[in-house]
Order: C-alpha cells, then structure tokens, then sequence
C-alpha cells in the first residue's frame, strides 16, 4: 500500500476527495501522460503493461473473444506479449478501453483498489529494470569506443582553437622595398633589389604550446614577458615599434645621404629612455623621454654606446648615469641585474632608442605599413643609395637586416632564425646580418644561403661591391 501512495503523492489529495471508481480512473490517466512524454518504446511498454494490470479477472464476461478480453482478465500474460512484441502497446491501449468504460460503469471494490497498488509497485520495479537494460545497452564496447573518439575530437578542436598563455614569433617571406622608398631624383630599377626581412607574433594555441611538433616551420614559442616587459601592455609596445621604425627612417636616411655627399644637420646626442621596466633596478629612478648622455663619465651618443659601457660591469653593480631631460642634467646611481636573454650581461631594465636631431636637405618617404621595430635600419639606407646612385645590389637578390644607428654602425637585431628562414623562401642570393651572435645564429639555418656579417653600413657596401654582378 505504501508503494502504491508514493507512486501518486503528487495527486494524492485531490484523489482521495473523489469515489473510488474516479480514483482509479484518475490514477489510469495520470500514469499514461508523463511516460509518454519521454518517447522511449521501452518506457511505452512500462505503461500499457501497468494499464493493463489494473483491471481485474471480474470484466472477463464482457469481451471474452477480443483483445479487449486479454488485456483486462489476464494483465500477466498480455504485458509478456506486448514486451515480446506480438501485440503493439498501443493497440492493447486502445483495443482495452471499452472495458475501462464498463470497469467505471460498473465501480471497483476497496480489493481492487489494493490489487492497483500492488499493480504499481511492480510496474515501478519493472520500469527501474528497463532503464538499467538502457543504460547497459548505452555502455556497450562499441559506443563506449565511439563515445571516446568523439570526445577525443573534441578535445582536439577546442586545443586548436583556445589560446595559451605562449606566443609563437614565425617567419615571414623577405619583401622587395622597390616602391616602398621614395626619394627625390629616384632612378629606374634594374633587376634584383634589397629586401627587408620581418616576422610574425601570434598567440599559441593550447595544442601548439604543448606539441612542438604541431607548430609551423621555423617557429619558437616565448612567453608574452620576453615581448612585452612587465606593467606594459602590448598596445604600448606596438606604438613603441612604431616608433621605432620611425626613427629607424630618419637615421637611416641620414646615413644614405651622408655616404652620396649631401649636407645632412644630424648629430647623435644620446640615448632616449622610451620605456622603464617596473620590477627593473632602473624603475623609479629613471623616466620616459629622459636622454641618457653618459655613463660613469663616458660618453654616450647611441644606444650601441650604452649597451658597451653598461656590459663592462658585472651584474650586481651599480652604475653611474648622467641624464638630460627639459634642458637640466643630473647623475643617477643605478643597479645592474643579469640579462634574462644572456647569461652574464648586466642590465639596467630600460629600453633605448637614438635621440638626434635630424634635418635632412631633400624629401624621403618611406612606407612599411603597419611594420614596427628598428631592424629594417640598414636596408633603408642600402635602398636609398641604391635609388639615388646604383650598383648596389649587383643584380642580386640581396636581403638585408640590421638596426643602423647615425654614426653608421649595425647593431643586433632580434629573430634571426626566422629572418633567414624568409630570406631563404624568398630565393635571396645573399643575406646581410649584424656581426656577432646574429651572424652565428644565422649560418645555423642558413642551409646554401649565403650569409654575410657586417659591423658598418660602409662595411655593407664595400661588400656588396666585392660580389659578382648577376647577368639578366
């Protein structure tokens, strides 16, 4: 009995107000309309056999030749049939429901009410018995197998889409800057040129951070601290590139016009402070657009100046630094910490660029678009001598990277692993690179493609003239 009222508490209250006829007629309709709901033919089957058992073997003079007869008189043997599948539980239903017609006509006695309750406690337990035979039928080896894969897939996608924390710095094809420099009196291009080489930063994916293997050619994988510096942001760093390219042009032009014999009003005047690192000794103590002219009363009048004298010391030492900002000059005491890039290099946590004045006598335009940094330096001033005097690259291919500071000197630049590998996709004959480390780098992944150190724009082009002219 306690069976039966779990089953209908939830109507129970109204059910009990009514005559016993109503009740179980009540009962009947409530336990057909849920079950439906679900659309599963095991569930279906659970109804017409609980249906069926409610009524009892008194009906069995009504329809003792129909289906209608089966049903009601021996619910046991018709629930097997419907399970067995030689009678639809639909058609039971409906072939049974002018018996529940008479069955109400006629009023069911407080025995039959129990026999109900009964009734539905085993068709509860029978129900618990075919979702648990679901259930298995789900886990069988088959789709536990294909289940896995599918998550597996899945798995896969969202790794290849969601970023990581890394970024991925990748090689871009060399360019031609035929059309890209503009300069007064301009002559016509022969075959070959100088390219200009620069790379690619995107953010990793989850998967290409922990597979190496999945990542492009030619791609290394560096945290966003080794691009951006600590309380920076990458909005900040990407004008400060822009920056850079900007002075890169004027220098660079400079340096061009300065070799062709013009009369060109640019002095270096030191080291313009464009960014402070907030955990670096130099934090607090020095200051954007600051000028650095000296250190521990050595001059500096290019940033090349002060990366030589502050790698004298050693890290941990402190540095004495003479400042120029709004016209007023001051000496500061700064520590040294060891490079993060290079083991054994005192750092001061600063970024620098050339800080010159420059006039120069006729009009240069030069357009990269949206490329930042300063290492384009020496193949805009190779260019320039190039448009305005000629013979320069001999007819070749020639692809050139380096920052150029205003005394002519080449200074390191950064991914040169990647610049060659552009260099090499681009067909270039020879490749120009900052003497040093840069030039190590390089010929590690240079394969045939000839690599060329130099420390000097004169350097570049006395070596460029020593190459055989490409016929064509």
């Amino acid at each position: 009995m306690r069976c039966g009222s779990l089953l209908g508490r939830e109507r129970g209250s109204e059910r009990l107000r009514a005559p016993g006829r109503e009740r179980l007629l009540g009962r009947i309709e409530h336990e057909r309309r849920p079950l439906a709901r679900f659309g599963d033919p095991a569930l279906g089957q659970v109804s017409a056999s609980a249906i069926a058992a409610s009524t009892t073997s008194s009906a069995a003079a009504v329809s003792s030749g129909s289906s209608s007869y089966v049903v009601a008189t021996e619910p046991e043997r018709s629930a097997k049939r419907i399970e067995s599948g030689r009678v639809s539980p639909a058609a039971a239903v409906a072939t049974a429901a002018p018996q529940f017609e008479q069955n109400r006509a006629a009023g069911l006695s407080a025995a039959q009410e129990g026999q109900r309750m009964v009734l539905d406690c085993r068709a509860a337990a029978r129900m618990t018995q075919l979702c648990w035979a679901a259930v298995g039928g789900l886990l069988s080896p088959g789709r536990v197998v294909t289940a896995g894969l599918v998550i597996g897939a899945l798995a896969i996608g969202a790794g290849w889409l969601i970023p990581s924390d890394g970024y991925l710095i990748l090689p871009d094809r060399a360019k031609p800057l035929e059309g890209k420099v503009k300069v007064e009196g301009e002559k016509p291009h022969p075959p070959g040129g100088i390219y200009y080489v620069d790379v690619i930063v995107r953010k990793a994916t989850l998967l290409e951070e922990l597979v190496s293997a999945l990542r492009p050619e030619g791609a290394d994988l560096v945290p966003a601290e080794s691009l951006v510096p600590p309380g920076s942001t990458f909005r900040e760093r990407r004008r400060q590139n822009l920056r850079q390219m900007d002075r890169s042009e004027e220098v660079a032009a400079a340096v061009a016009l300065r070799e062709l014999d013009y009369d060109v009003d640019a002095e270096p005047e030191g080291a313009l402070v464009v960014a402070v690192a907030p955990d670096a000794p130099a934090a607090g103590k020095l200051e954007p657009t600051e000028v650095i002219v000296a250190v521990d009363n050595a001059p500096v009048r290019t940033p090349d100046d002060l990366r030589r004298l502050i790698a004298n010391h050693e890290p941990g030492d402190i540095v004495r630094l003479r400042v120029r900002a709004g016209g007023a000059t001051r000496v500061v005491e700064v520590g040294t910490i060891e490079s993060p890039e290079e083991a054994g290099r005192p750092i001061i946590g600063i970024q620098v660029e050339q800080f010159a004045d420059i006039q120069l006598p006729i009009d240069v335009e030069i357009d990269l678009g949206g490329v930042g940094g300063p290492s384009a330096g020496l193949a805009f001033a190779l260019d320039l001598v190039e448009e305005l005097r000629g013979n320069v690259d001999r007819g070749l291919r020639v692809a050139v990277t380096g920052e150029l500071e205003l005394d002519g000197g080449v200074a390191p630049i950064g991914g040169v692993k990647q610049k060659v590998i552009g260099a090499r996709r681009s067909h270039a004959d020879v490749f120009l690179v900052p003497a040093g480390d840069n030039t190590v780098e390089a010929r590690r992944h240079a394969g045939d493609l000839r690599i060329i150190p130099v420390e000097s724009f004169g350097q570049a082009l006395r070596a460029l003239a020593t190459l055989p002219r490409k016929p064509g």
